[in-house]
């Protein structure tokens, strides 16, 4: 039905980025994108966005949402940025505190360290 898109960055016969896409009331979604380390220096992950937002224009999308991430290139193409929110409803106290403090205090302390939160 045309409502998902999955596009592919190839050097050669070998995959080096993805993003995985799906439009909706002409809006196109950048759900998930990922590229191949071994290939940083040549940015295919950025590459690839910026083909998607052209393949977005042409399908003439009025809006093309990065979705999730506050990555400084994404803050490069755009001025205008909306904020994306979560809220989780726990029923133990316990077990909503442990999130509160990991997802408020620790992700973030270890974000700033540049240590690996996956």
């Amino acid at each position: 039905k045309g409502l998902v898109d999955i596009s592919f960055l190839s050097l050669g016969d070998k995959n080096i980025a993805y993003i995985y896409s799906f439009f909706y009331g002409n809006k196109l979604y950048a759900y998930s994108s990922s590229y191949d380390a071994g290939y940083t220096d040549l940015s295919p992950g950025f590459v690839l966005f910026i083909n998607s937002i052209g393949h977005s224009y042409d399908c003439k999308m009025r809006e093309f949402d990065f979705m999730k991430g506050d990555e400084i290139w994404k803050q490069r193409l755009t001025s205008r940025y909306k904020v994306h929110a979560r809220t989780r409803i726990f029923k133990e106290v316990g077990y909503s505190k442990y999130i509160y403090i990991m997802k408020a205090h620790l992700l973030p302390y270890l974000r700033s360290k540049k240590i690996s939160t996956i």
